[in-house]
């Protein structure tokens, strides 16, 4: 197997497992470049801290929009708070807007405490969440006040420093680490850090009052997103029975460049906990080899979708009412509507809307669909219908230990991310759904089933069979 090749990832000498894994310790925990760089040296890996700070720079950002992309919708109650910072012996303000969960929406570093730099915030804050929210909660600073007049006259506003504590207290992790970097060297440099340590912090945050058990969960499908966010194959995250040196093969050298090996009998360290492996995101006997020549027990559990089942996929469509906060709804007691999803086509992508009726229902799965570009939502209207997805690994194939397979009843459905791989059965002869996707990509595939012509933005593979049970 050679090591991980993302597109994103080209022309660079380390796979993507090292980068990505590099981006999240910095960004992830309170480290200077050179713990980083010790940390990967304890992994027999020969990193320069110049070269994770480069690094940081050309994929921190990256990673932080698909972050903030595929994170639940935020709360309708901001927390704004404002506080002071040092950088190059001027005095800066670090402005911050968070949710009633704690989840971090915006920071921006500016150099003045008044009103027009409140007007800043309010501004920015609005056009990154698309919707105001419905109180705003900040210290008893006359700039908030000012600024919310001109801005956002209808939004409630409640000022008393002892409500404000959850902005006050999003400002100890900055605090931890302005102390390990010793300081920010400049605003710009401060911005970037800040925006995508802020977005990391919101992916693995741990919400408040949850047992041990969902924090699990939690855990697993932060770490899932990430490894799907980086493009990442198992690597670091492990699979079960593989560690780094499997996947990635590196192994180094008296000339201190890498090469590949045959083994990874010296890196037992380096594997997955064995609580991870209670992750149910496999299949339902043991996986081993690599590729598409592993060893499967050829099944796979069908499942109701929950949202936390859904999320490494996609989103699951059809959640009764009420909507998640901050989501646009309307309720009366002749109709309630609400936004489920904002559907994404990709680049200058065209949605449209189409009829479809599926009437496979064998249990067996030989093949897998991907689009490339676009997102796909399907709902069945009549009928019921499986839903199998799988995520990609690293090289763009299917990854079998991540295959989950849907029961999806009519009016109950799913949007699956871009890059994830499906198959849809029926339960009973027939079953009509509505699907959105992609225009350019339906015609595409149209031309290559039918003529034979290439596709570009849809693949299909052939797989291992799969055997779906009950």
């Amino acid at each position: 197997m050679t090591p991980t090749r993302a597109p994103r990832y080209a022309r660079h000498r380390f796979p993507a497992e090292v980068i990505s894994h590099a981006v999240w310790l910095y960004f992830r925990f309170p480290l200077s470049l050179r713990m980083v760089e010790e940390m990967l040296a304890a992994r027999g890996i020969e990193v320069s801290y110049e070269t994770v700070r480069q690094w940081a720079l050309k994929f921190g950002q990256g990673f932080a929009n698909q972050i903030r992309r595929r994170l639940p919708a935020t709360g309708d109650k901001w927390h704004l708070d404002e506080v002071l910072i040092t950088i190059a012996g001027r005095k800066h303000w670090l402005w911050r807007a968070v949710d009633q969960h704690g989840l971090v929406l915006d920071i921006l570093v500016q150099s003045r405490r008044n009103a027009k730099a409140a007007k800043r915030l309010l501004r920015k804050l609005l056009k990154k969440q698309g919707i105001a929210p419905r109180v705003m909660i900040t210290d008893k600073l006359a700039s908030y006040g000012a600024a919310k007049r001109e801005i956002m006259p209808g939004v409630e506003h409640r000022k008393h420093r002892g409500l404000n504590n959850r902005a006050e207290n999003s400002h100890q992790p900055i605090r931890r680490r302005e102390r390990i970097m010793k300081r920010f060297k400049s605003a710009g440099q401060a911005q970037r850090f800040l925006s995508v340590h802020d977005q990391v912090a919101n992916l693995f945050r741990r919400p408040a009052n949850t047992n041990a058990a969902d924090h699990r969960t939690a855990q697993a499908w932060a770490i899932m997103t990430w490894k799907n966010i980086t493009g990442a194959a198992a690597g670091f995250w492990g699979r079960n029975k593989n560690c780094f040196q499997t996947h990635a093969k590196l192994e180094r050298t008296a000339n201190r460049r890498f090469r590949p090996v045959d083994s990874c009998s010296s890196c037992q360290g380096l594997r997955q906990p064995q609580e991870a492996e209670s992750i149910d995101l496999r299949f339902a006997g043991h996986v081993e080899g690599e590729g598409m020549g592993m060893s499967i027990n050829n099944a796979v559990s069908i499942h109701r979708p929950d949202s936390i089942a859904v999320a490494p996929f996609g989103w699951m469509l059809g959640k009764p009412y009420p909507p998640e906060a901050g989501a646009t709804a309307y309720r009366s007691t002749a109709t309630a509507f609400w936004q489920e999803h904002l559907f994404d086509p990709g680049l200058d992508g065209e949605v449209e809307v189409l009829w479809v009726t599926y009437n496979d229902a064998s249990q067996a799965i030989d093949r897998l669909e991907v689009h490339h570009l676009t997102e796909q939502a399907v709902v069945p209207l009549i009928g019921e219908i499986i839903q199998v997805v799988a995520l990609s690994d690293g090289e763009g194939a299917p990854d079998l230990a991540t295959v989950r397979a849907f029961h999806l009843s009519p009016g109950v459905g799913t949007c699956m991310h871009a890059g994830v791989w499906h198959a849809t059965r029926t339960i009973g002869p027939e079953a009509t759904c509505l699907m959105l996707t992609r225009r350019s990509t339906t015609v595409e595939l149209i031309g290559h089933l039918a003529n034979a012509h290439p596709a570009r933005e849809t693949s299909l593979r052939d797989i291992q069979q799969i055997h779906m049970t009950r």
